[in-house]
């Protein structure tokens, strides 16, 4: 079931592309820093300018990928998540199943965790951000199906109940990109 988690990004171009966008990002991460162990969803647009957004989007139409939505992820030093789904309605229609992540810093000693067992969705609204997540109801014990340390650009499977685990005594910084349809993504 592994190859239904995540799949390593290995196009040249694409990964190109992750590094530039990785580099628009300079001088502004330090801006993101947690001191506590909370874990933070930013937009993008509060780290940089208009004409980088622009650069960024049509790095990606060069590929054919169409954004629909981006986000970064600050987690707190030596956090872990709770288990959840993304999105923003239980039935998970019209929801991407499918981002490309795209470490920013501090995500070498970092695992996501994949569980599988019965469940519910409960939609959770954030109080602190404007991200939703789908908490997850087990009717039986959760258990591991997959795990990956996402050290380089990793197209996960986000409608799978996940977690992330930060080892470091850092803030760990990821960028979650999704696009239009899954399809075209991977299909790269």
């Amino acid at each position: 079931m592994i190859e239904n988690l995540y799949k390593d990004v290995n196009n040249p171009d694409l990964l190109k592309a992750c590094d530039t966008i990785v580099r628009l990002f300079d001088g502004s991460l330090n801006k993101m820093d947690l001191n506590d162990s909370i874990t933070r969803v930013m937009d993008p647009k509060e780290l940089i300018q208009n004409h980088q957004i622009k650069k960024s989007e049509k790095l990606f139409k060069e590929l054919n990928l169409e954004l629909k939505s981006w986000m970064i992820f600050l987690q707190g030093p030596e956090r872990e998540q709770i288990i959840h789904a993304d999105g923003n309605s239980e039935t998970r229609e019209n929801l991407s199943n499918w981002a490309l992540n795209i470490p920013l810093e501090n995500c070498e000693n970092s695992i996501m965790k994949w569980y599988g067992g019965e469940h519910l969705l409960k939609l959770i609204k954030s109080k602190t951000d404007d991200v939703n997540y789908l908490k997850i109801e087990w009717k039986e014990n959760p258990y591991i199906i997959g795990t990956k340390n996402i050290t380089g650009p990793t197209i996960v499977n986000i409608e799978v109940p996940h977690r992330v685990k930060n080892f470091l005594n850092k803030t760990r910084k990821i960028l979650s990109v999704r696009f239009k349809t899954d399809e075209s993504l991977m299909a790269i």
